[in-house]
């Protein structure tokens, strides 16, 4: 009876639980976070105040108990995909709450509680017709995102990687109610001059003025932008890879493709879903033009979830892979945010580095080049966007000329050209005569990861810790730190909530 009980509960519980979380609308602070995450463990709570329970009243059995604890965990796996995939984040979450109304009527049925089964029978129903209520008319869903109200979407479907939105005009993918990628319109069978300048001439186009007609690797290619700049600059063999199947079938080759003028079936484009990193892996061929513009951005950064997640496309291991699927005139290239003092985008030259002395390069920093796009308060405080080009060989001078011509037609700044001395973090890491010195001093996280450690976006320094729990404590948050602040925010969270728990201890 007491199983049953609890099972019952936890139900309702999943169900406000869910409720309370997808109703806050605030800017994601530390107060705010601890107010959504308190919620959210109590159904996790009593979860395991069932397991416990039924292993106390089995203990002779516990053997059988814990197999049968093993299958259950194991048959939640397999339908979490297909249900996320059916019926969406929320509508997942509900369909465990039918779960445990079910098993509660299972444990009252052991009991011989005729009331107690009737009654979870009873929620059981109650909550299927609440999942087929809310797939329709979205009573508990997403609505808010970030301290905004989501109202712009024309389209909303999930999977198991994110979810995904489109924009009323369809001029925007929106990953996870944040993180977008613009989806890109252009007639290449007659494309006017304004719309080829538009696309090679800013940072991200850059290698295909250096590498006219090249061959073309796209990492992430979203909606189509750095396909589109592969095609201005002439390229014929373009292979674009996206992991999320709804970005690449549903909506660029489906309900997109009009918008899109039929970009994914061009002839010259090869659209692959598939994980970019295993997709080189897995490839044999040979690429003058790698590219990855902002992959994995701001999706979630809210509840710093890519603080402290591992992200495989950046780290030393995977750049040397690149590298070693480039042809010999062949470029890599990323672009980030371009922050103040610059962080991504200046850990992207420490991979770099790293990489290129692991495939025996002795002079690193003559590969290397960095250009910036707009202002510092562009984004809304996230930045310019850095490129960061590298090249298999060494830059020549009449590349390092070529580039700093273009980028000043483009109204570019260069923040690093082999030879040049630019007095910036970026000068100063590639010349430093121990960088390892250079990068301890720095006051944020920019040594190089590896597949061992592959924290890429965790950028702060041990040490300030106590700086970030101080101000989050205070509810304080500088505006020179705002996004830093917001994509590690999960690490002082979670050492404020450790010593909240530890307290109550």
């Amino acid at each position: 009876m007491k199983l049953g009980t609890i099972s019952a509960l936890n139900a309702v519980v999943v169900v406000f639980s869910l409720a309370a979380s997808l109703s806050v609308r605030e800017t994601a602070g530390f107060w705010t976070l601890a107010a959504v995450y308190f919620p959210s463990t109590l159904p996790f709570f009593l979860a395991g105040v069932v397991v416990s329970t039924a292993i106390a009243e089995a203990i002779e059995r516990v053997g059988r108990v814990y197999f049968f604890d093993l299958v259950g965990a194991g048959a939640g796996c397999l339908l979490l995909v297909p249900l996320l995939n059916a019926f969406g984040g929320p509508n997942t979450v509900l369909a465990a709450a039918v779960f445990y109304a079910a098993a509660a009527a299972l444990w009252y049925s052991r009991a011989g509680e005729v009331a107690g089964r009737a009654v979870s029978v009873a929620l059981a129903l109650a909550l299927l017709v609440l999942l087929g209520y809310n797939a329709r008319f979205r009573l508990i869903d997403v609505k808010y995102a970030k301290g905004k109200e989501l109202t712009n979407e024309s389209f909303v479907k999930w999977n198991s990687y994110s979810r995904v939105a489109v924009t009323a005009d369809q001029s925007l993918i929106v990953i996870d109610a944040d993180a977008s990628t613009g989806v890109a319109s252009f007639d290449f069978d007659h494309l006017s001059a304004a719309d080829r300048r538009r696309l090679l001439y800013e940072g991200p186009g850059l290698p295909y003025l250096l590498r006219p007609g090249a061959k073309t690797l796209i990492l992430g290619a979203g909606g189509g932008w750095d396909v589109a700049r592969a095609l201005a600059g002439g390229s014929r063999d373009v292979t674009a890879v996206e992991i999320n199947p709804i970005i690449a079938e549903t909506l660029m080759r489906g309900r997109l493709r009009e918008y899109s003028r039929g970009l994914y079936f061009r002839p010259e484009v090869r659209l692959e879903v598939a994980e970019g990193r295993s997709f080189v892996k897995r490839s044999r061929e040979k690429y003058q033009v790698i590219q990855a513009t902002l992959v994995d951005t701001w999706a979630s950064t809210a509840a710093g979830a890519y603080a402290l997640t591992e992200n495989y496309l950046y780290t030393t291991n995977a750049f040397a892979d690149y590298l070693n699927h480039l042809s010999d005139d062949g470029l890599l290239v990323f672009t980030r945010w371009g922050l103040e003092p610059p962080r991504e985008s200046l850990r992207l030259l420490s991979l770099a580095r790293a990489a290129l002395q692991k495939l025996g390069e002795g002079e690193p920093w003559k590969h290397i080049a960095v250009v910036r796009q707009g202002r510092l308060s562009d984004a809304g405080g996230w930045g310019a966007l850095d490129t960061v080009l590298i090249a298999r060989k060494p830059f020549t001078e009449g590349e390092i000329a070529r580039l700093r011509e273009l980028a000043g037609e483009a109204g570019m700044a260069p923040l690093y050209l082999p030879g040049e001395a630019i007095p910036n973090p970026f000068t100063a890491l590639m010349t430093s005569p121990d960088p390892a010195a250079f990068e301890n001093r720095y006051p944020y996280n920019i040594r190089a990861v590896s597949d061992d450690r592959p924290f890429f976006f965790y950028s702060v320094q041990s040490g300030d810790i106590r700086r970030y729990l101080r101000y989050f404590l205070r509810g304080e948050q500088p505006d020179s730190s705002r996004a830093d602040f917001q994509v590690n925010l999960s690490v002082p969270v979670m050492l404020g909530l450790l010593a909240v728990s530890v307290a109550a201890v």
